[in-house]
């Protein structure tokens, strides 16, 4: 049987054509709706303040600006404003700090990221205030308020949808240097609730008791609370200078023209041989028991631990930065270190050191110049007082006086830059 063709008429010819036409469009359109999609994370805190840090986003694709996108959090303590990338590299222009005066924004920073499919990467925003007029404990309102917006890039992207089979990812994310990417992760495990290895209790507790960020701590400690309240310690007092949500904010340090330019904490530069230092008074100590929920008086106990984390950032390096406590501004003990490794206790009274109960060591030379921040611990028993520097005890000494402690402060002098990071007060803790 022979079989034959039938000619095909132009007519059919452009219906078949048409068809293979629509079918491919459909077939486009079904790998645009399937394509790979990441995200990007704008996280930012309101702080403490009533008026939030206003962010304009603008997405940047072959070196052109693309519309640009609004951020505001008004109303709220932390937001979580995503915008959708393809994977890849990203770049981002972000501007802040808008002037009405002049119909635009005083600052813009540009940010490179790497986007992952199904995942969500964090550039987190903090404001931290850098100068007050005066040296008190001042409102939120006050209009002499100054601040720099900060931000930090996270490392570790996190499921754009909170994954209960994510929950080693989230553990890695605790250690991000970015404390958007820190919250987010503590969100997540205290939504799962999983049971946590001892180690992660340990990094929980550490986070819990002294992580930077108000929010970050928080969460650390409402997560172990969920997990076993056996595991929380709380320390009396903790002042970080890291954003404006913190225990007493920045608002209670004195910040002149001197001091308040570093992101990472609290800065002083004496500019001649004097030193300069700021301080807190006990009884304006408060502690946050939750985020607007009042606070309460810390009650500081004749035994203590105060624990201060600084470093150097230039300047003269053998000169003493540190820790003082006492009795007012006139009458107080300073526990100092310097870049090259020394360490001394001294007494003052007024701008005059009248007593030197630990002498100039080098003992813990090492453990400072190979580090960035020291942790400088003061541990008062009685009237009887250790100085320990990166764990290098230095030395013991007793106040025959019995210098009343109501004053907790930093001191740094003699030309040179010092940043001081957090201050702990903790109970005393049998060595």
């Amino acid at each position: 049987m022979t079989m034959k063709w039938n000619k095909i008429s132009p007519f059919m010819v452009l219906v078949i054509f048409i068809a293979m036409s629509l079918f491919s469009t459909a077939l486009a359109a079904g790998e645009k709706t399937v394509r790979s999609t990441g995200y990007v994370s704008f996280y930012q805190n309101n702080g403490s303040l009533s008026n939030d840090i206003g962010l304009e986003i603008t997405t940047i694709v072959d070196g052109k600006e693309l519309k640009k996108q609004l951020n505001f959090n008004k109303g709220t303590t932390v937001s979580d404003y995503r915008i959708e990338a393809e994977p890849g590299d990203r770049e981002f222009v972000v501007r802040h700090n808008f002037d009405p005066s002049q119909s635009k924004y005083r600052n813009e920073e540009r940010f490179r990221v790497t986007v992952k499919e199904s995942m969500v990467t964090y550039i987190s925003f903090r404001r931290q205030g850098i100068s007050y007029n005066e040296d008190k404990l001042l409102t939120v309102t006050n209009s002499t308020y100054k601040y720099f917006v900060r931000a930090t890039v996270g490392t570790h992207p996190l499921p754009a949808e909170e994954n209960v089979n994510a929950i080693a990812q989230y553990v890695d994310a605790l250690q991000d240097n970015d404390w958007g990417t820190r919250h987010a992760a503590l969100k997540a495990l205290r939504r799962f609730s999983p049971v946590l290895g001892p180690q992660t209790i340990a990094l929980l507790q550490a986070m819990a008791r002294e992580d930077v960020s108000f929010f970050v701590r928080t969460e650390a400690t409402e997560l172990l609370e969920a997990q076993n309240p056996k595991h929380l310690s709380k320390p009396l007092f903790i002042q970080t200078f890291f954003d404006s949500s913190d225990t007493g904010s920045s608002y209670a340090w004195y910040q002149g023209q001197f001091m308040g330019r570093d992101p990472e904490g609290y800065f002083i530069a004496p500019n001649d041989e004097n030193f300069l230092w700021s301080s807190i008074n006990w009884s304006d100590i408060a502690v946050f028991e939750g985020f607007w929920k009042g606070t309460r008086k810390v009650i500081v106990p004749p035994d203590f631990d105060a624990i201060l984390d600084c470093a150097w950032r230039g300047g003269i390096n053998n000169a003493a930065y540190g820790l003082i406590l006492g009795k007012d501004k006139s009458d107080f003990y300073s526990f100092g270190i310097s870049r090259n490794g020394g360490a001394i206790v001294n007494r003052w009274s007024g701008s005059n050191i009248t007593a030197t109960p630990i002498p100039w060591k080098q003992d813990a030379a090492t453990t400072i110049a190979e580090r960035d921040f020291s942790r400088i611990v003061v541990a008062k028993h009685g009237n009887t007082y250790t100085f320990t520097v990166n764990g290098v005890p230095i030395g013991t000494f007793t106040d025959a006086q019995m210098l009343p402690v109501q004053v907790i402060g930093l001191i740094a002098g003699n030309r040179q830059k010092a940043v001081f990071k957090r201050i702990i007060v903790d109970a005393y803790k049998i060595r």
